[in-house]
């Protein structure tokens, strides 16, 4: 038997001439980086689904209060401010003087009092109704300017100051107040000193030093939510008119809300153990069937490589590691002389089959995370509804308010330019479309329904006689929804002011969610999303909440999709017979926790099935075809093909195999010299390798010394 006399070096020696790389080269970097991604996943799950929210008010709850004292601050803010534009419109009016100015401003109802003064020394020029606090104003009003104040009665009033020429001051009150709606929680107008000037609903003593403090920060602009004990919530916006800046007011919301107990902690705690569970064994797997066997088998190879042919080298049970195995064998026992062994490979698993056994628990365990997100019940507390019906309640109040106030503009016009012939109207009609932004165009029509004067764009009112009396009402003639207010003159004669739907629907967007507006026979008039118009509801859930505020007031409908609130805009003359305001707010827009519960196990089951696509992908491109490829090789080399080389591709131990291999077939070919040290074939797959005989060095000749010289 013919034994090698090298591989005294154990492999050591050829180990060393091994190009192999480091990170991310190596046939054990996949699976221990893929094991700590998922550890840290698992981690991550622990956070996302075990957090805590119990023991705190719901989000929701304090979003919708939010929204509710912000559209609110917006409306009361708008009211006062249209008070200053409502001045400037007057004065648009011809007048003989102060006294006649006062007494065609009493005439219309929303003015108190009102006193025309000396701009410098303030001194009376003229005045009529109730006294005007004119103490309350700034000491120098170039324009316009606007204070708030609470009367001997406690009631808000706003005392608005416009400029005229001649340095006079005009200054008038009038009544301001929140939107008179049913609220569930308490709504409060304070000022900055905590002194409430009007309220709505219930507001317990004991959370009054709350509201003090909201009111100090609301008046300095600020927005925000303060917790108090038990469950109260206090949120706060300042009130600000446009054009003319903060008024020195806050709107103030209080809710009493049961904040329940705190969420178990253990929530994201068994996923975390499973995922744990999963990815170990997954590991194990992986390490036991891919990695440990090429580890094993590139010692034994790098033995045989080297020169040391007297022990045997070991099978695996790893089907491609096995083939791969038998071909070292084979080459070791007939480069040694020993008897030739045809040992078919055992049955084992293959190392695609471990890595897909693994890449399948860990996208079950993902499966599992997405089923949970799916089937997690989500419950909406009777708080998160209560803030949604007042905040739509106070969004239909706000929107009749904004149709109610364009009539008592044009009823204001009609009374200021009683006795004005036509021409004078035009001059007022353009300054009133140019100070309010809810009108797309205000006109003039005669008894025939003629347009004699357009400020604005150009009606879309269906050509006809005016209705007789005044109102509001849609004109179905066309294609779009056309809201309008009118108000009949002398002769026959209207003013009509069409709304700005786009501006409606700004107004409908403080509402939660998709908000409508729907006449009586549930035709959509304006939305806050894409819409047709005149097109009827018929989702149930929507008619369903219409049908229960047909007598008014305001309802809701919960199921498990989405929460509906409507609200009626009460009747009269200044809204649309029957119109509805409806809300549907989805259940999985709501800020709960268990909406942010089945959010986060969504975002863990996606994230865990990237690390499932990266530990195959990593395992099959890097270790997996490319063992296969060599085990295919190997089969070759023992069916008795040794006349292919091959050529080492890889800088990590599977090119370590592959070069190994080329030893041995070489050392099988040439003989046992060609092992050891030898170095390994050059070149490319295409071309043929020679074997180039060693040339010693020729002697060195030495020259006659006469050549020398």
């Amino acid at each position: 038997m013919t034994r090698s006399t090298r591989g005294k070096s154990g492999g050591r020696v050829l180990a060393s001439q091994m190009p192999e790389s480091g990170f991310p080269s190596g046939v054990g970097v996949a699976a221990t980086t893929t094991a700590l991604s998922l550890a840290v996943l698992a981690c991550l799950s622990v956070l996302l689904l075990g957090t805590p929210d119990g023991g705190t008010v719901p989000k929701a709850v304090t979003e919708s209060q939010r929204h509710l004292v912000e559209g609110v601050g917006q409306t009361l803010g708008a009211a006062i401010g249209h008070n200053a534009d409502d001045l400037r419109v007057a004065v648009t009016v011809p007048a003989v003087g102060p006294d006649d100015l006062l007494a065609r401003l009493a005439k219309v109802r929303k003015w108190r009092g009102a006193v025309v003064l000396d701009g410098k020394s303030r001194t009376l020029i003229a005045a009529m109704g109730e006294p005007v606090p004119i103490e309350v104003l700034p000491p120098s009003v170039s324009d316009a300017a606007v204070a708030p104040i609470s009367d001997a009665d406690g009631n808000l009033r706003a005392v608005t100051a416009i400029a005229l020429p001649g340095d006079r001051l005009l200054v008038a009150t009038s009544r301001a107040r929140l939107p008179r709606v049913d609220l569930r929680q308490g709504l409060v107008v304070v000022t900055k000193t905590g002194q409430v000037v009007e309220s709505r609903g219930p507001v317990p003593e004991q959370v009054m030093p709350l509201v003090a403090q909201a009111a100090a920060a609301a008046t300095e602009g600020g927005h925000g939510t303060l917790h108090g004990e038990s469950g109260a919530a206090v949120s706060y916006a300042p009130v600000a008119a446009p054009g003319l800046g903060p008024v020195g007011l806050a709107v103030v919301a209080v809710a009493q809300v049961s904040t329940g107990a705190a969420a178990a902690g253990a929530v994201g705690v068994l996923p975390a153990i499973t995922l744990a569970v999963v990815a170990l064994l997954g590991f194990l797997l992986i390490r036991r069937s891919l990695v440990t066997p090429i580890l094993r088998l590139r010692a034994d190879a790098l033995q045989v490589a080297d020169g040391d042919l007297a022990k045997p080298v070991r099978v695996p049970r790893t089907r491609e590691s096995q083939r791969i195995a038998l071909a070292f064998e084979h080459c070791r026992t007939t480069m040694s002389g020993e008897p030739a062994q045809r040992d078919r490979p055992r049955r084992g698993l293959s190392a695609r089959a471990a890595v897909i056994i693994a890449t399948v628990g860990v996208l079950g365990w993902s499966a599992g995370m997405a089923l949970l997100a799916t089937r997690h019940e989500v419950t909406v507390a009777e708080s998160v509804v209560t803030g949604l019906r007042d905040q739509t309640a106070s969004t239909g109040e706000t929107l009749r308010h904004s149709l109610g106030g364009g009539l008592a503009d044009l009823k204001a016009v009609a009374t200021l330019t009683q006795g004005v012939d036509t021409a004078a109207l035009r001059p007022v009609l353009d300054r009133l479309h140019a100070t309010q932004s809810r009108y797309r165009s205000v006109y003039l029509v005669d008894k025939d329904g003629r347009t004699q004067h357009v400020a604005g764009r150009e009606p879309l009112r269906a050509a006809g006689p005016p209705p007789p009396k005044a109102g509001v009402r849609q004109d179905g003639g066309s294609r779009v929804a056309v809201l309008y207010a009118h108000v009949p003159l002398s002769g026959g004669a209207a003013v009509i002011g069409e709304f700005d739907v786009d501006r409606l629907a700004e107004l409908l967007r403080r509402a939660p969610g998709k908000v409508r507006l729907l006449d009586a026979d549930l035709r959509t008039l304006a939305a806050t999303d894409g819409y047709v118009a005149f097109e009827k509801v018929s989702t149930d859930r929507l008619r369903q909440g219409v049908e229960a505020v047909r007598g008014g007031g305001t309802a809701h409908v919960l199921d498990g999709s989405a929460v509906v609130v409507a609200t009626a805009l009460r009747g009269g003359e200044a809204t649309g017979s029957g119109w509805s305001v409806v809300a549907e707010k989805p259940v999985g827009e709501l800020a709960l926790a268990d909406n942010t519960l089945r959010r986060n196990a969504f975002v863990v089951s996606l994230i865990g099935v990237l690390l499932a696509m990266l530990l195959f992908g990593w395992h099959h491109f890097v270790l997996v075809r490319p063992l296969r490829a060599l085990a295919q090789r190997a089969d070759r080399l023992v069916a008795g093909d040794l006349d292919t080389v091959l050529y080492p591709q890889r800088h990590d131990q599977i090119g370590t195999l592959v070069s190994c291999l080329e030893i041995c077939r070489q050392g099988v070919v040439d003989g046992i010299d060609r092992l050891g040290e030898v170095r390994r074939p050059r070149g490319t797959a295409m071309e043929a390798t020679v074997l180039i005989t060693r040339i010693d060095a020729p002697t060195p000749v030495r020259r006659p010394e006469a050549l020398r010289r």
